[in-house]
């Protein structure tokens, strides 16, 4: 790795740590709406989970000198699937499309398997977000949990395989390697950060110890959805099962 990656590295990262652990006048944006004439008299400013997102990635960009990469992100912060979209058609970051157990999700919602089967699959892509890798079957549901929650039945019900999923920790470990990533879930209804195999995420209702969680991916609670990875570290994800490339031409 070259001293420029490893720049861009410590910083992201520097930057990730730094919202994370300091947030003292921070509030979740739902809270702040609520009762802002009490958080403005306090000091506090708003924050949510895409702001949370911007703040990192653009204080990196800032850092190594791209104010142009630092203004269009928040220009197009609105939107978790538009700042994707920029993140890979216009720098060149590499998509991994996530699900943790694609035949069998824990929750019971089909949206699942369908957008792997009827959007990256079958397009190449995640709610118009091109995707080059897959990571899936890192968290298999539980059966007997799955059966008290009569999920197998409704699995049965859409088609979907009822047999056990295998574990799948070879790419789950790989993406471990990776120090920094952009996350969006539900086609952009959630976004967070990734970092050596942790989900750092904002809560737009939380405060205190609640704003701000760090969880193992594999126990993150968002079953399915993409990581947006920088393209200087590309070369750790070539191990990842790829999306055929044709479909992006």
């Amino acid at each position: 790795m070259d001293y420029f990656n490893e720049l861009l590295f410590f910083k992201r990262k520097k930057h990730l740590l730094k919202y994370y652990n300091h947030h003292p006048k921070e509030v979740g944006s739902q809270l702040y709406i609520r009762n802002k004439q009490y958080y403005d008299s306090k000091g506090f400013t708003s924050t949510d989970c895409i702001t949370y997102a911007l703040n990192v990635m653009s204080a990196a960009f800032s850092e190594v000198g791209n104010s142009e990469a630092k203004n269009t992100i928040w220009k197009k912060g609105h939107s978790g699937i538009i700042t994707a979209q920029y993140l890979v058609s216009n720098l060149g970051w590499e998509t991994v499309y996530i699900n943790a157990d694609i035949n069998h999700p824990a929750d019971g919602e089909n949206k699942h398997p369908l957008a792997y089967l009827q959007q990256v699959k079958r397009d190449g892509k995640y709610y118009n977000v091109p995707v080059h890798h897959a990571l899936t079957n890192y968290r298999p549901t539980d059966k007997e949990s799955a059966q008290e929650q009569g999920l197998w039945k409704i699995y049965k019900s859409r088609g979907l395989k009822v047999g056990p999923t295998t574990l799948n920790i070879v790419d789950y470990n790989t993406m471990r390697k990776v120090p920094f990533g952009f996350g969006v879930s539900n086609g952009g209804m959630h976004t967070w950060l990734f970092s050596e195999g942790y989900v750092y995420e904002v809560h737009w209702d939380g405060i205190g110890a609640s704003l701000y969680e760090k969880t193992p991916l594999n126990l993150f609670n968002w079953l399915s959805g993409v990581i947006i990875v920088p393209k200087d570290s590309s070369g750790l994800l070539k191990s990842l099962p790829q999306v055929a490339r044709h479909l992006h031409e």
